[in-house]
């Protein structure tokens, strides 16, 4: 990627455009950035690249789930004949998805599929694409991370190997988080420099200023 782009990562990209607030900035400052949209639904490739491709300077797709490990894992997917336009609620934890849409389920066992996915750490998927930060000497895997994992967005962060290497700026989702996992997420972040600011009803941002 050129060096004088700002590097963005998204994971759980989906469509690119349904409910997705990067969607509007792209459009207005795409030409300023470099991006790799990641997510695990393959089917979805089509509207993604067909929503995206000409928004930005540069454009990397991968079609993976972001984990601890690389290898596969199970995707629980709402059923769309059911659930329209439900492929954002998709998760790697089946739990979190029947909270989210078991009362609309007459029969759970139909009202969802299992999807086989490949998974990636986010430190592996950056390293492919060669992204780095625009401050090189820093060697930050990027500038701006936004993950919408839909329950997982702590363990996407936590497969950044390398502390150091962890972006000035992260966009999550703190609302699908257990409120075990919300606290030692945040300690976490604190102790690597963050700052936190919950700016909706299921979204934050964590920053830290790079020295």
């Amino acid at each position: 990627p050129n060096d004088s782009l700002l590097k963005i990562i998204q994971v759980g990209a989906n469509k690119g455009i349904m409910g997705d607030p990067l969607h509007n900035f792209l459009k207005g400052y795409g030409k300023h950035v470099s991006i790799l949209f990641i997510e695990p639904q393959i089917s979805l490739k089509d509207e993604l690249v067909k929503n995206t491709s000409s928004l930005c300077a540069e454009t990397k797709y991968l079609f993976a789930a972001i984990s601890s490990k690389e290898g596969t894992a199970t995707m629980y997917v709402p059923n769309s004949s059911l659930f329209p336009n439900s492929s954002g609620g998709a998760s790697l934890h089946e739990e979190h998805l029947l909270s989210r849409y078991r009362k609309k389920m007459r029969d759970p066992s139909k009202g969802y599929s299992k999807l086989n996915v490949k998974t990636r750490t986010l430190t592996s998927a950056a390293n492919e694409f060669n992204f780095s930060s625009l401050n090189n000497q820093q060697n930050t895997i990027c500038d701006v991370l936004v993950v919408d994992a839909e329950g997982h967005d702590d363990t996407v962060i936590y497969s950044i190997e390398d502390p150091k290497t962890l972006p000035p700026i992260i966009s999550f989702e703190w609302k699908n988080l257990s409120s075990i996992k919300y606290n030692n997420f945040i300690k976490f972040l604190s102790e690597n420099g963050y700052e936190i600011i919950k700016w909706n009803k299921t979204d934050a941002m964590a920053f830290r200023f790079i020295k």
